[in-house]
């Protein structure tokens, strides 16, 4: 959290779950949402606050990202 900012500690809890993009960018759970991380500047380029822990991260079709937490599904939307 020192060295990438508040945008990776958006609630209490613990983070769970990663993937890397075709870009190389991390979408990581972070307690309370999810963050999108560039492993080479570093920095958080996005953050999401969905409420809960994040238990895992997915991508779909057509720029879709799910994510799952404690009973909830949400479907975000890249820019691709």
């Amino acid at each position: 959290e020192k060295e990438l900012g508040a945008g990776v500690q958006l609630g209490p809890g613990l983070s769970d779950g990663f993937k890397v993009d075709e870009l190389g960018r991390i979408w990581s759970s972070v307690p309370g949402g999810i963050a999108v991380i560039d492993p080479v500047a570093p920095k958080v380029l996005a953050s999401v606050k969905l409420g809960t822990n994040i238990s895992n991260v997915r991508f779909g079709d057509g720029g879709d990202v799910f994510v799952t937490g404690k009973g909830h599904v949400w479907r975000l939307k890249r820019k691709v």
